[in-house]
């Protein structure tokens, strides 16, 4: 992430607004102001899954922002995942269901193998979330 943490707040308070998840910055933004960045980002897919209904998966996604001389988003381009990447996002939202390893802390059971949680938003949605590796030997529970 950049030393620039103020500019950094900012924009992640901006994209947040427009459904994105802010992960990283260019190293070096000079303060930004009147620049374009090209910034790593996450944009919320819903993928409706049994036993769960409907569920939020982050996907990675690049944006391009214009700043105004103030540093704030002017304007905003890029941000649409590919279609290979909502497929693989799927695939890998089944294969996590299909090992048990997304605990809800909503529900009464809960996985003691699950990688990833699922949290309730601001809004309301459910949002899958990696809260740890499993590092245990296939056939294993860590």
């Amino acid at each position: 992430m950049s030393a620039d943490r103020p500019l950094f707040d900012r924009l992640k308070s901006q994209l947040a607004e427009r459904g994105f998840e802010l992960t990283d910055l260019p190293p070096d933004t000079g303060g930004a102001g009147g620049h374009v960045l090209e910034v790593s980002a996450s944009r919320r897919h819903g993928f409706d899954r049994a036993p769960f209904g409907k569920l939020d998966v982050l996907i990675p996604v690049s944006l391009r922002l214009k700043l105004d001389a103030g540093g704030n988003i002017a304007s905003l381009s890029g941000g649409n995942p590919s279609t290979d990447d909502i497929q693989a996002a799927s695939s890998s939202l089944d294969d996590l269901i299909a090992n048990q390893q997304i605990d809800d802390p909503e529900s009464a059971t809960r996985s003691p193998r699950a990688t990833h949680t699922i949290e309730r938003g601001s809004d309301g949605s459910r949002v899958v979330r990696r809260r740890r590796f499993n590092t245990a030997a296939p056939g294993r529970t860590a």
